[in-house]
């Protein structure tokens, strides 16, 4: 009974350091994944801070091209305003 006992003991062992090894390779597939995910939000953040600043920088160039138009449109109602005086007083 010993023999068997001992032949049983060994075999649960045998399962347990499986078990153990097989959770030891799922972990470190899981930080593999994790880090993996984290790398790429990590990308997809620059990515996106990056697309911001060009939109910052496109909307102050917008901002300063409609400032501009305004100047125009200013003086060029002025210039109207002058020439429909000049045309009712002739």
């Amino acid at each position: 009974m010993s023999n068997s006992f001992a032949k049983f003991t060994n075999f649960n062992l045998n399962i347990r350091g499986r078990l153990i090894a097989g959770f030891a390779v799922l972990t470190l597939l899981l930080v593999a994944a994790v880090g993996t995910t984290l790398w790429k939000v990590a990308s997809v953040e620059t990515e996106v801070n990056q697309a911001a600043a060009e939109t910052g920088s496109a909307a102050g160039q917008v901002l300063g091209a409609a400032a501009e138009l305004s100047k125009q449109a200013e003086a060029l109602r002025a210039e109207v305003d002058k020439f429909l005086v000049e045309v009712r007083a002739a």
